[in-house]
């Protein structure tokens, strides 16, 4: 798979030079939810996360999920993922009805197609930064060399380079933020999917981070952000805002 350009760092500075551009090249659909329904049940009872999702995202998007807390925002990002099941519908990307497939095809598709960054940074320990920025990698069976090249441009560009071999708790909030988002996007995948990044992240650390994902966004990826942050979330060229497991508002900029 051609490897896009990278965004260069000073695409990044600041959120206010951010200029998001997903929705003037939208591109034909990435993403079909059609009705889909999540439930979890616990004995006699059962919740319902989400109920009659109906959700398209393009190619090249850049669309911000909101809600209140209990909304279903990290049950549906769950499930774009591929970390969750539906309890009913149907998820497409890139045209593969994702329903249909067994546990290794998921996982499959999972690494090829889809980056997920995590609030909570999932960084394994005792491996180094350039290991856990390989290891996606590894899991897609590309060549030594070639995942040597690959690791050093993404740690290039979210400016790890100098902490490549450093330890994550020898890091700070946000360089563990911006090593996750260099193994989210190591393999180069269409669908970036955050899930409130920035919340253990102070405002100025938080800011280079939205802006990271803006300049990626910039260069091709279609990102897909969870955030409770206003300001965050109007970067998006579109918000989806859910209550009580329903969209209650799709709105363009």
């Amino acid at each position: 798979m051609a490897k896009r350009s990278a965004p260069s760092s000073s695409n990044v500075a600041s959120l206010a030079d951010i200029q998001p551009v997903g929705a003037a090249r939208a591109q034909p659909r990435l993403v079909e939810l059609a009705g889909i329904g999540k439930r979890f049940r616990s004995g006699p009872v059962a919740t319902v996360a989400l109920a009659d999702i109906d959700l398209a995202i393009g190619r090249g998007e850049l669309v911000s999920i909101t809600g209140p807390s209990g909304s279903g925002k990290s049950t549906l990002l769950a499930i774009l993922a591929l970390l969750d099941e539906p309890s009913e519908g149907a998820y497409r990307i890139d045209g593969v009805d994702t329903t249909t497939l067994s546990p290794s095809a998921v996982a499959a598709l999972r690494n090829t197609r889809i980056g997920v960054i995590f609030q909570s940074f999932n960084l394994i320990g005792d491996l180094s930064v350039e290991l856990n920025v390989e290891l996606p990698l590894i899991y897609g069976g590309v060549p030594a060399a070639k995942r040597k090249q690959r690791v050093a441009e993404v740690l290039e560009l979210v400016e790890l380079s100098h902490l490549a071999r450093r330890m994550p708790v020898q890091l700070s909030g946000g360089q563990q933020q911006r090593a996750a988002v260099a193994r989210a996007i190591a393999d180069d995948p269409p669908l970036l999917l955050a899930d409130e990044p920035t919340g253990n992240l102070d405002s100025r650390h938080g800011d280079a981070v939205i802006g990271l994902l803006c300049a990626l966004n910039a260069a091709g990826t279609t990102v897909c952000l969870v955030t409770h942050n206003p300001a965050y979330a109007r970067m998006a060229t579109r918000v989806v805002r859910l209550v009580d497991g329903r969209i209650v508002e799709d709105a363009r900029s």
